[in-house]
């Protein structure tokens, strides 16, 4: 079925009572169009029909348009009959915004509500998936589906309910109109319409071409236009006039005849469209006045009228419909990749008979382990190393995506490709979760805070944590002044758009939402380096606050966090290349020296003139 996605996006815009209901008002809407065009028709038959001296006993504007007029007491009296027209052209007007109005908001709020549907599944699913996008790039795909594509399908929902029902019934009811007025000009002037469409088919295709063909000989000369100016020290050096090969008059002139040329082929299609276009009106104009012209007439002046404002109001729900595909197209990728998202079963989940996992004492070991991103392309590769318990380690890898997707197999975001993970020689795989996730914590530098008090961000929205205990989390993250200092204490409003920190405090916000939790093991995704010494300062001294009876493995920025750290592991290639200390590995890893000026030497940013 073509566009299978898309129409079960559309499906999900309420039920048939909400359908219908819309088709009704769009309908409706609709169909005041052509109404008003025949009110404009009969003012233009009072006009006629006032030169001439009398008024018609009946309203003929067409073979299958006309009426008999009723008995009315002002009847022959052309400006009561005018300004009855008027009075029903302006009430049918204000009808008419009046139903365009409801029926662009209903619209509106039909795509609003499925988009909040979508929105909502890709939440849900994102929390049943868990945050596995650790493995992508800048953007998550959540977070990409959530905003981006979700905003796709908006505008094509509201495009595809503008055009059905309204622009369609809108488009029938004219073409009605005028088919009902004269038959054989309103077949006319559809052929006409379509060979317009074919000659606009054609010449685009024939631009594209052209103009890409011109804008590749134009980048020819542009880029020999480079060279010639990447040689002008050598020309000065020699006392050349002009760079060697003289060519750069030559270059420059060729390049704007190119730029010209292509400008020349757009304007063309343009200009030949829009001659088709005159051509067809007039030829459609004459055909009409032969017709108004002739013994008897076959269409009166009244009905030619109506017939070109029939024409003409048609051109706009068709140009509504001829834009629909690509717009819909567009929508079929967009809920192809949402309904493929949504249909992803979570990758991580319970073994059976999995038992608790107790507090992490001796190690972790990483047993050939395997893990690639959504890419294929592996970040380890049978990676196989162990890392003691009670230590305070950093990881860091020539992949800097590696390290932070490593700190998500930990806390079983994911699993890996292949090979076991144990903490205490227990593979975590067959643990249950939650005391996973329980013993091991990620706090990471993105997404450490949402919008809510300070004491809902540390509690993390669990009844069960009174204040004492949030408040002493608070004092061992260091992040306690922080609260004192905020208006309104622990229930001050942080967030994005609220009262907002910077990023050493967040993080202490969310190192005390984990030490009140008590993990075993805390991976800690360092923020960039404070402004002040003094906030380095509390920073360092909330990382050793926190490190006190646990396993803390910090993902670095900072030179002082690896100077610090009893190992470092670095990865390189998705393996172990070197373990030990700053000190050891400064000595004896020449890749671990590049790595540490590239990302944490203080004057890397330095330009040296």
């Amino acid at each position: 079925m073509r566009w299978k996605s898309f129409r079960r996006v559309l499906r999900l815009g309420g039920g048939m009572t909400d359908r219908l209901s819309l088709y009704v008002l769009g309908a409706f809407n609709a169909m005041l169009v052509p109404l008003l065009v025949i009110d404009l028709g009969l003012i233009v038959l009072l006009m006629v029909g006032r030169t001439t001296g009398r008024l018609p006993n009946d309203w003929v504007l067409g073979p299958w348009v006309s009426g008999t007029i009723a008995d009315w007491p002002y009847y022959g009296r052309t400006d009561f009959c005018l300004l009855a027209l008027t009075a029903a052209g302006f009430a049918l007007s204000l009808l008419f915004a009046a139903t365009q109005l409801l029926f662009v908001r209903a619209v509106a709020r039909a795509a609003f509500r499925v988009a909040s549907l979508l929105r909502g599944e890709i939440h849900r699913q994102a929390f049943r998936l868990g945050p596995d996008d650790l493995l992508g790039g800048a953007r998550t795909q959540p977070e990409q589906l959530f905003t981006d594509q979700c905003e796709i399908l908006t505008r094509a929902l509201i495009a595809w309910w503008r055009v059905f029902p309204r622009s369609a019934f809108a488009l029938l009811a004219l073409m009605a109109v005028a088919f009902a007025l004269n038959p054989w000009l309103a077949l006319l002037s559809v052929l006409l319409a379509i060979a317009i469409f074919w000659i606009r088919t054609r010449l685009k295709s024939w631009s594209e071409e052209r103009v890409q063909y011109w804008r590749d000989r134009a980048t020819i000369h542009y880029d020999r236009l480079l060279d010639d100016l990447h040689l002008s020290p050598l020309a000065a050096s020699y006392g050349l006039p002009d760079t060697p090969g003289g060519a750069f008059a030559d270059n420059l002139k060729r390049y704007h005849d190119e730029l010209l040329r292509e400008r020349t082929s757009r304007a063309m299609v343009r200009a030949t469209l829009m001659l088709a276009i005159l051509v067809a009106a007039t030829f459609l104009t004459l055909v009409i006045g032969f017709n108004v012209l002739s013994t008897p007439p076959g269409l009166t002046v009244p009905a030619s009228v109506v017939l070109g404002v029939s024409l003409i109001c048609a051109y706009f729900p068709l140009s509504q419909i001829l834009r629909l595909p690509r717009a819909v197209q567009d929508a079929e990728r967009v809920a192809n990749e949402v309904f493929t998202f949504l249909d992803r079963t979570p990758g991580v989940g319970e073994a059976d008979q999995a038992k608790p996992l107790e507090r992490l004492r001796q190690s972790i070991e990483f047993d050939r382990v395997t893990l690639a991103d959504r890419d294929g392309h592996k970040l380890l590769n049978e990676a196989s190393f162990t890392l003691p318990a009670g230590k305070r380690l950093a990881i860091i890898a020539s992949d800097q995506r590696t390290p932070l997707a490593l700190a998500g197999l930990l806390v079983r975001f994911y699993d890996p490709t292949s090979g076991r993970i144990c903490f205490d020689g227990r593979e975590i795989s067959r643990a249950t979760l939650d005391t996973v996730r329980g013993q091991a914590v990620l706090v990471m530098q993105r997404g450490a805070i949402f919008t809510g008090s300070v004491h809902d961000n540390i509690a993390c929205g669990e009844v069960g944590f009174t204040t004492l205990q949030v408040t002493e989390a608070s004092q061992q993250a260091r992040a306690f002044d922080i609260v004192q200092n905020l208006p309104d204490g622990f229930t001050t409003v942080i967030g994005n758009h609220e009262v907002r920190l910077r990023p050493d405090e967040s993080l202490r916000i969310a190192l005390s939402r984990a030490l009140l939790r008590n993990p075993s093991l805390l991976i800690l995704e360092e923020p960039p380096a404070p402004p002040t010494e003094a906030e380095t300062a509390e920073l360092d001294a909330a990382i050793q606050r926190v490190a006190d009876g646990r396993t803390l493995i910090l993902l670095p920025h900072r030179l002082a966090t690896l100077r610090s750290a009893d190992k470092i592991v670095l990865l390189h290639e998705g393996r172990v290349h070197a373990m030990g200390t700053h000190a050891e590995l400064i000595q004896s890893s020449d890749l671990y020296r590049h790595i540490n000026y590239v990302r944490f030497n203080p004057f890397r940013h330095v330009s040296v003139s």
